[in-house]
């Protein structure tokens, strides 16, 4: 049977615990258990740090039919912490259903609720080893365009970004959960510099174009005040005055 997701979900402080359970039984020639995560900017440290991308969540990538990992679970249910749901199995129930045996193997493997774009991710997470790194871009007529980072092939899926917090948020779910990832938006300015822009590094370490803001503030100055300033400009300008000249007459 070629590899697939399978996953499962438990207590979110006993999530390691089955990880490390699974990949202490399970061949690592047939597969392995991880739980994804990600580099988020944490504000309170201003550093990035780790963070589980769907707590209480562990997914299984292997060769193990539905119910070769049914029975591992079963065969281990005295070293597993908490409770444990098989969330490919249709009913989304605790282990010990019996009705799972009045299926056959090809019945169960239809019911895995793993959606295209879910596949997807996580084949991008598994080839990451499990890590979603940072991502960087920049904001323009509004739409994201990112520059670095996994977020690149997902950069038509940006359905919003919280600039604050450095997160941007995809238009897809996982398991009903919403997909986000570590996303900083610096100005435009930062990836395609020129002569007249004037980056200022703020304390959090992000970068503010002041040449675009300048622009910014103006094009939202109210007319009189456009008006305003335009009469200050005018009466400043000096016009040179008209010259004469003195006609010399004989005596």
């Amino acid at each position: 049977m070629p590899k697939h997701y399978s996953v499962l979900y438990t207590q979110v402080a006993k999530q390691d615990a089955l990880k490390d359970l699974i990949n202490k039984h399970l061949p690592k020639t047939r597969g392995s258990a991880f739980i994804p995560l990600m580099e988020y900017y944490r504000r309170s440290k201003k550093s990035i740090e780790y963070v589980a991308m769907f707590p209480g969540y562990v997914f299984v990538y292997s060769d193990l039919g539905i119910m070769e990992l049914h029975r591992l679970l079963r065969d281990h249910r005295e070293e597993i912490p908490g409770g444990v749901r098989e969330l490919n199995l249709r009913e989304k129930t605790a282990l010990s259903p019996e009705a799972i045996y009045d299926y056959s193997e090809e019945e169960l493997q239809q019911m895995n609720d793993l959606t295209p774009d879910e596949e997807q991710f996580l084949n991008v997470l598994w080839e990451n080893g499990g890590l979603l790194l940072m991502s960087y871009g920049y904001q323009e007529r509004g739409k994201y365009h990112v520059m670095e980072g996994p977020l690149r092939v997902y950069e038509n899926r940006i359905k919003s970004v919280d600039k604050h917090n450095r997160k941007a948020f995809l238009d897809f779910e996982i398991q009903e959960r919403a997909v986000r990832a570590g996303f900083e938006c610096k100005p435009k300015s930062h990836w395609f510099p020129d002569e007249n822009s004037q980056l200022m590094k703020l304390e959090d370490g992000s970068e503010v174009d002041l040449s675009e803001l300048t622009k910014t503030m103006t094009s939202r100055l109210p007319s009189d005040k456009k008006d305003e300033k335009q009469s200050r400009n005018m009466r400043s300008y000096k016009t040179p005055g008209p010259k004469y000249t003195t006609k010399r007459t004989g005596k």
